[in-house]
């Protein structure tokens, strides 16, 4: 199979992989509450933003039937911890409208509710009692002249909301002091409606579901790795050309350094990895009466960076697709050729001579497929099969298919 052919097969594999183990992955544990109050546990399709308060899809654990429920048909649902939607009667200008809206913030006196038309659009809901207030900020384009004679167009923030806030809570004035200087944001809004709901309740606690801000998460560890590369090379004989050496197998010693990016669901890792590998390479030709044998050794060094994307994750175990881009310096340890006299001039001691040394520069692309076991909480191991590609100035390259393990350790 050609170095193309190979990519591709890597790719294609890559890409069946992701889309089934997605399509799995949409689906988390949760559970459903009846309009009676009970709960059915099971798991719940994770769907976009405006997709979740239009539907709940739902999938009993026990019979693996899968239910479409509709906002009003069930009280609400929850995926994981921080996921709680609830059935809310809202008024639009065409009439009551009934939406799955997300929790926010659960108090004795007030709630917070979120609802996103679109994945761009965000709409508040505060309800106080029995009224429910909608918090909005419109936005105007509006040109303001330069001091050059021009317009430039500026968007401007109605803030209807720091007006309905300051109606519902102005039984506080410490809170109402406030309101200008929140932000139209679930984690501002969040805030102040926690501050109301201590200074009106002080003895009772209020329930946030909000999504607590997670840091990035980095692990760092040894790599060792082992391939079979196909080196096609310069060679500084009787005539000088490229021509395709005899390799053995290399081996290969690093480390890496991951970071995984917590507002992808952490599902996508940067890494950087630095390796050192070890090449043996051996040419033989005929030339002129002469057998001539061509042994060279050599090392790479290679500095990297790359991503990873999860295609599958649960608690211990984690199936990924990635794919590395580095630069390279392949500089040789040994190299020489040795003269064989042929059995026409009879038997003689063969006479080496040195190969011409190089230094040479050049990049590395890697695709790659693997599966991390969590051991505990700040360790892992894991393992990878891949393809490299390693191209060289002066029009050396290698190709090899290489198997890769280590170690992590989780911060």
């Amino acid at each position: 199979m050609t170095t193309i052919g190979r990519a591709i097969s890597l790719a294609l594999i890559i890409f069946c992989i992701s889309s089934v183990s997605f399509g799995q992955q949409a689906f988390k544990p949760g559970y459903v509450i009846t309009l009676e109050n009970d709960t059915l546990a099971g798991q719940i399709k994770n769907t976009s933003y405006s997709e979740s308060s239009e539907v709940c899809i739902f999938r009993d654990s026990l019979q693996g039937r899968t239910i479409r429920y509709s906002p009003g048909e069930i009280a609400g649902y929850k995926i994981s911890e921080d996921q709680y939607y609830v059935s809310l009667n809202r008024v639009i200008p065409s009439g009551d409208e009934i939406i799955f809206a997300q929790y926010l913030l659960e108090g004795k006196e007030v709630d917070l509710y979120l609802v996103r038309e679109n994945d761009q659009t965000n709409r508040y809901y505060l309800r106080k009692g029995e009224s429910l207030l909608e918090l909005k900020n419109n936005l105007d384009t509006v040109y303001v002249q330069t001091d050059g004679g021009g317009n430039v167009m500026k968007v401007k923030e109605n803030k209807e909301y720091t007006g309905v806030l300051k109606y519902a809570f102005s039984d506080q004035w410490d809170i109402v002091s406030k309101v200008d200087r929140t932000n139209f944001d679930s984690r501002s809004l969040v805030k102040l409606t926690k501050e109301y709901h201590r200074a009106t309740c002080p003895d009772e606690s209020c329930i946030v579901y909000l999504k607590k801000r997670e840091s990035v998460k980095f692990s760092v560890g040894p790599l060792v790795s082992f391939s079979l590369p196909s080196y096609y090379g310069i060679h500084y004989g009787a005539v000088d050309r490229y021509v395709r050496y005899n390799s053995g197998m290399a081996t290969e010693y690093g480390v890496q350094v991951r970071a995984i990016i917590p507002q992808t669901k952490e599902r996508i890792a940067a890494r950087l990895r630095v390796r050192i590998t070890d090449y043996s390479f051996s040419f033989t030709e005929s030339f002129e009466l002469f057998d001539w044998e061509i042994s060279e050794s050599a090392r790479s060094i290679a500095v990297g960076l790359g991503a990873s994307y999860s295609v599958f994750k649960s608690t211990k175990l984690n199936f990924y697709a990635a794919t590395d881009i580095s630069i390279n310096r392949l500089s040789n340890q040994h190299a020489q050729f040795a003269r064989v006299f042929s059995a026409d001039l009879g038997t003689s001691e063969p006479v080496q001579y040195p190969e011409q040394p190089f230094l040479r520069g050049g990049f590395n692309v890697d695709l790659s497929i693997g599966a991390e076991i969590i051991l505990t909480d700040w360790i892992g191991v894991f393992a990878e099969g891949g393809y490299e590609m390693i191209r060289n100035i002066h029009g050396s390259k290698i190709d090899e298919l290489k198997a890769t393990t280590g170690l992590l350790i989780h911060f």
